[in-house]
């Protein structure tokens, strides 16, 4: 007696069925429609999420060309994670290029005391090269203040605020202050146009 005759049964007296061996064969190739839903299904699982990000891709300002991509910084949102804005230094020039996710992009001169809104209709958004700041407020008609966000990329020198959510109100100008909350600068911000 072998090891084979021990796990399996004798087939005495049974005649071979060849034809229900061949045919027990043939289930198991794949069926033509079996391989196409295969096909197709790889395909959506590929294919699928690169054509979402190419159609949801922000289409809006992008960080300019002068900017030195390879040492840009972001600023995310605690809340959601999303980017609020990107710097990067202004190749060739004593200065950044920032982009404001949304809104606009540019680049701009470093100033000592320079500080930007850079937005004319609700000036809710800008930038500072001013070491004081440590924060920004937008300045309603009559003399309410609501905090706007606010970040610091120290590698740069440059500091941005904006609005993370609709103000209501009339928004008169931004007040940028330092760390005891006193303004830094006794006028509204001026809004220039960017450079580059």
């Amino acid at each position: 007696m072998n090891v084979l005759d021990a796990y399996v049964a004798p087939f005495d007296g049974e005649p071979e069925d060849w034809e229900d061996v061949l045919r027990r064969a043939r289930r198991g190739v794949p069926r033509r429609r079996t391989v196409l839903a295969v096909a197709i299904a790889v395909a959506a699982l590929v294919v699928g999420p690169a054509l979402g990000v190419l159609l949801t891709r922000e289409t809006g300002p992008r960080l300019p060309a002068a900017a030195d991509r390879a040492r840009a910084v972001v600023a995310l949102d605690p809340r959601t994670g999303g980017m609020l804005a990107e710097a990067a230094p202004w190749r060739g020039h004593d200065g950044v290029c920032i982009l404001f996710v949304g809104r606009a992009a540019g680049c701009w001169h470093r100033t000592p005391r320079g500080t930007e809104a850079l937005d004319a209709a609700t000036p809710q958004w800008g930038y500072t090269f001013d070491r004081r700041a440590t924060g920004a407020d937008a300045l309603l008609r009559g003399g309410r203040r609501v905090p706007l966000w606010f970040v610091r990329f120290g590698a740069l020198g440059v500091a941005v605020f904006a609005s993370t959510r609709t103000i209501h109100g009339d928004v008169q100008a931004v007040v940028v202050h330092d760390a005891h909350g006193r303004p830094l600068y006794p006028r509204a911000l001026e809004l220039p146009a960017p450079n580059g």
